[in-house]
């Protein structure tokens, strides 16, 4: 019995010591001096480079209204996988192609990572609270299905394999992709 008790404390023990990112927003573990670099997404209100703004699917949307060619790149902070490339080349290749691109973390786990690319544009994260969860998975879905509202495959393409780039033409879907490499026109240097 004292073995299983001294087991069992020990378990928990290490269980409040572990923290598992991206579960939820991560918004409740984000530093509080990271505070004063976000806030809520206002249309019509002007943005600031380098301070990232709460958004909605609909917010960016709206966008669409008064961009002919519209790029929205859903990503995590401090992505470390084969298609995760600098913020920086994303942005080159709407520049090259024409298009206003839209920079959305999907959470606020390790934010800085995206902070310190120092790219001269304001950065978007979902706006987790205006979709009534935290749950990464509920708000995320969520957000997509808000992005994608006007498209007859919205629902499928939510299901699916997730799109990180939507690439948006005169308000509509025109190609989506987790690669920026597999966009049209071919990016030759990443």
């Amino acid at each position: 019995m004292a073995k299983s008790l001294a087991l069992l404390s020990l378990l928990l023990l290490c269980t409040s010591c572990i923290q598992i990112a991206g579960l939820t927003s991560d918004y409740k573990k984000l530093d509080p001096a990271a505070h004063s670099h976000i806030s809520t997404y206002e249309v019509g209100k002007d943005t600031l480079p380098n301070h990232f703004y709460t958004i909605t699917g609909e917010q960016i949307r709206q966008q669409f209204e008064q961009q002919e060619k519209v790029l929205v790149y859903l990503f995590a902070n401090g992505c470390s996988g084969p298609t995760c490339y600098p913020l920086a080349t994303f942005k080159r290749w709407a520049d090259e192609n024409g298009y206003k691109i839209y920079f959305v973390a999907t959470s606020y786990n390790n934010l800085g990572a995206t902070y310190i690319q120092q790219l001269n544009m304001p950065l978007y994260i979902v706006n987790h609270k205006a979709y009534n969860s935290n749950m990464y998975g509920k708000y995320n879905k969520r957000f997509r299905l808000d992005l994608l509202q006007n498209e007859a495959d919205a629902q499928a393409l939510v299901k699916g394999n997730y799109s990180d780039l939507f690439a948006f033409e005169n308000g509509k879907l025109t190609q989506h992709t987790r690669d920026l490499l597999q966009l049209e026109p071919k990016f030759i240097q990443p």
